[in-house]
C-alpha cells in the first residue's frame, strides 16, 4: 500500500467537500420551498415598492408599516428585492426568493472561507466546515432564506461573521506584526448596525470585547477606535440624520417612541426567564434538536475539561467575568425584543427569522472553544468530534419536515404558509384558490392588474374591490363584510355572456342592489325571513374581456351608525359562461 494523503492534499479534499456541502445547503431553501414563502408583511412592501413614488421616498417612509428604527439602509435593499420580483413578474415568473437573501446565504460561505482559516488556524479544515454545515443546516437558516421578508437580519449574519473573524485575526496578528487597517471592521459594524438593532447589539459587545483586550494588552487600539466610531455613526444616523432624510423625503418627523426601553421590563424575573427559554429554543435548533443538544453540550463540556487537565491553566476571573457579562446581556436582549414585540415568544417566530444572527454568535463561539481545545491537545481534536458533528448537520436535516409542521402549526405560521402555497397555486394556475384569503388573496388580484402576462391567462373570476374589508375564513368558506356601497370585479378572459353567482347574509329587510353601472341593474337580493341568513343570487351578465366593476348597493338595518353598517359576503363569488 502507498502512503496515505499528505496533511496539504487532506485538507484541500476537506475544504473542497465542505465548500460542495455548504453551497448546496445555500440551495436548498429554493427548492425545499417551491418558489419560496410569502410573508404577510412583504406583500405591503412589494404594493408601496412598486408605486409610482421615487424610490427616496419610499425607502424613507417607515410610516404606515413599521416603527422608526433607523434602518432604512435594510429598506433600501427590500426595494431592490421588490424590483427583482416585479421584474420576474412581468416575464410571468412568480418567485419569491428575495436576491438578498441568496447574496446572504453566500456571504456567509466566503466570510466563513476567507476568515476562518485565518482566524482560526489551530482548527482543522474539516472541523471548521462541519460547524459552518451545522449553521446551514439548521431549520432557522432554511425557514429565513426560504422566505420573502425583510433583508434585515440575513444581511446582518454574514457582516457580524466577518466582524468577529476579523477581530479576532487582527488581535492574534498582535504584536508580532503590529497594528494593520481595521478599516474593514468599521465599515461592517457600522452596516450591521444599520440594518438591524441586533447589529448594533453585537456590535457593542464586541466594542467593550475589544475594550477590554486593549486594557490588558495597550495592542488593538484601531480595532476599539473602528467598533466605537461605527457604533458613533449609527447614532449619528438614528437621532440626526435618519429623521431628517425622513422628513425631506415624505414631509413628516419620525417619532423616536419605539425606541424607549423601560428599565421596568427588566425588573419582572418572568422576563428573564422568558429570555432564557427563547435562547434555549434557539440554541437547540443549531444543535440537532433536543437530545442532540443535549449530547453536545455534555460531550463539549468532557473536552474542556480533558484538555484543562492536559493543559493546566488557572481561569483568568477577568475573562470569566466578562464572558459571564456578555451572558448577561444576551439574555437580557431578548427579554427586551419579547417584551416590545411579543411573537418573538411564539412556537413559529423561535424557528424563524429571530434566531438567525445569535446563532452566528454561537457557531463563532463553538469555533472558538474547538480550537483552544485541539492546540491543549498538542493540535488535534479526537476522532469523536468530527463524527458527532456530522450527526447533530443529519440531524438538523432530519428535523426539517417536524419543524415545517411545527412552522404551520404557529398562530403567524399557520396562515403565511397556508395563505403562500394558495397563492403560488393560484399564480400557477391563472386562477384564484376558492381558500385563498386575506391580504394573499388581495396581492393575487394587484398582480393582476399589474402584469398583463398573468392577466392573460386568467381564467373567469371576481374579485373583491373598494368596500369590501378583508376576506378571511369562517365556517370553513371564504367571508368578508361589505359596507353599503361595495365593489366586485368580474374578470372576463373574453367578450361574451356569463352567469355572476354568489351569496350575500342579510337581516330582514334589507336588500342588496348589483350594477354594472348607473342604470344598468342586474337585480336584487333581499331578505323577507324573520332572521338573518344567506341569500343566493345567479345574474346573466355580459361583459367584455377584462375587467368590469359591479357595484353593490346596500339598504341595511340595524342599531350601528349607518356608516358602521355592514352586510356578509359569502365568497368567493363566481363568474362562469352562461352556456355552462
Amino acid at each position: 500500500m502507498g502512503p496515505g494523503p499528505t496533511p496539504g492534499p487532506r485538507r484541500a479534499l476537506f475544504h473542497r467537500l465542505g465548500l460542495v456541502l455548504a453551497l448546496a445547503l445555500v440551495a436548498a431553501p429554493v427548492f425545499y420551498w417551491s418558489g419560496g414563502i410569502v410573508e404577510e408583511e412583504a406583500l405591503g412592501f412589494l404594493d408601496s415598492y412598486w408605486s409610482d413614488r421615487t424610490a427616496f421616498q419610499l425607502i424613507f417612509n417607515p410610516r404606515g408599516y413599521d416603527f422608526y428604527q433607523g434602518r432604512e439602509l435594510s429598506y433600501a435593499v427590500d426595494f431592490l428585492d421588490a424590483q427583482w420580483v416585479g421584474l420576474q413578474a412581468e416575464q410571468d415568473r412568480f418567485w419569491f426568493l428575495p436576491p438578498s437573501a441568496v447574496i446572504a446565504s453566500l456571504g456567509v460561505v466566503a466570510v466563513f472561507c476567507w476568515g476562518a482559516p485565518r482566524a482560526l488556524p489551530g482548527l482543522g479544515g474539516g472541523t471548521a466546515w462541519l460547524v459552518l454545515l451545522l449553521y446551514l443546516s439548521n431549520f432557522v437558516f432554511m425557514s429565513t432564506m426560504g422566505t420573502l421578508y425583510r433583508a434585515a437580519k440575513p444581511l446582518v449574519a454574514p457582516l457580524l461573521l466577518f466582524a468577529l473573524l476579523f477581530s479576532l485575526r487582527a488581535r492574534r496578528r498582535l504584536p508580532v506584526e503590529g497594528e494593520g487597517p481595521a478599516w474593514p471592521l468599521f465599515v461592517a459594524g457600522a452596516a450591521m448596525s444599520l440594518l438591524d438593532r441586533q447589529g448594533l447589539f453585537y456590535l457593542g459587545c464586541l466594542a467593550v470585547a475589544l475594550g477590554f483586550a486593549w486594557l490588558r494588552s495597550r495592542t488593538g487600539g484601531r480595532l476599539v477606535l473602528a467598533a466605537t466610531a461605527a457604533i458613533g455613526v449609527t447614532l449619528v444616523y438614528n437621532y440626526l440624520l435618519g429623521p431628517w432624510l425622513v422628513h425631506q423625503a415624505n414631509g413628516y418627523w419620525p417619532s423616536m417612541q419605539f425606541q424607549t426601553l423601560q428599565p421596568r421590563w427588566l425588573a419582572d424575573p418572568g422576563a428573564w426567564r422568558q429570555g432564557l427559554g427563547v435562547l434555549r429554543d434557539w440554541t437547540v435548533l443549531l444543535l440537532g434538536g433536543g437530545l442532540g443538544a443535549l449530547v453536545a453540550v455534555a460531550a463539549l463540556a468532557v473536552l474542556v475539561l480533558r484538555s484543562r487537565r492536559r493543559a493546566p491553566s488557572r481561569a483568568d476571573p477577568a475573562v470569566v467575568g466578562l464572558l459571564l457579562l456578555g451572558a448577561i446581556a444576551q439574555v437580557a436582549m431578548v427579554a427586551v425584543m419579547a417584551r416590545r414585540h411579543e411573537p418573538v415568544t411564539w412556537i413559529d417566530h423561535r424557528i424563524w427569522y429571530y434566531p438567525l444572527v445569535y446563532q452566528v454568535v454561537v457557531v463563532f463561539g463553538l469555533l472558538w472553544i474547538l480550537e483552544r481545545i485541539a492546540a491543549a491537545r498538542g493540535g488535534s481534536l479526537p476522532r469523536l468530534v468530527p463524527v458527532a458533528l456530522v450527526c447533530l448537520v443529519a440531524l438538523n436535516v432530519a428535523h426539517w419536515p417536524r419543524l415545517e409542521r411545527a412552522l404551520r402549526s404557529g398562530p403567524w405560521g399557520g396562515d403565511v404558509m397556508r395563505r403562500s402555497d394558495l397563492l403560488k397555486e393560484s399564480l400557477r394556475t391563472g386562477g384564484p384558490e376558492p381558500l385563498l384569503d386575506g391580504d394573499h388573496r388581495r396581492f393575487l388580484f394587484q398582480c393582476r392588474d399589474r402584469f398583463p402576462l398573468l392577466a392573460a391567462r386568467m381564467s373567469p373570476h371576481v374579485s373583491e374591490g373598494k368596500g369590501v374589508d378583508r376576506t378571511e375564513i369562517s365556517e370553513g368558506g371564504l367571508f368578508a363584510r361589505g359596507r353599503r356601497t361595495s365593489h366586485v370585479v368580474a374578470f372576463a378572459p373574453t367578450d361574451g355572456r356569463y352567469l355572476l353567482e354568489g351569496g350575500v347574509y342579510l337581516r330582514p329587510g334589507e336588500r342588496v342592489s348589483f350594477a354594472l353601472a348607473p342604470g344598468q341593474v342586474l337585480g336584487d337580493v333581499a331578505r323577507h325571513a324573520g332572521f338573518q341568513g344567506l341569500e343566493l343570487f345567479s345574474f346573466p351578465v355580459k361583459l367584455l374581456a377584462g375587467p368590469t366593476d359591479v357595484t353593490l348597493s346596500a339598504r341595511l338595518t340595524g342599531a350601528e351608525p349607518p356608516e358602521d353598517r355592514r352586510f356578509g359576503l359569502h365568497l368567493p363569488f363566481h363568474l362562469r359562461p352562461a352556456d355552462d
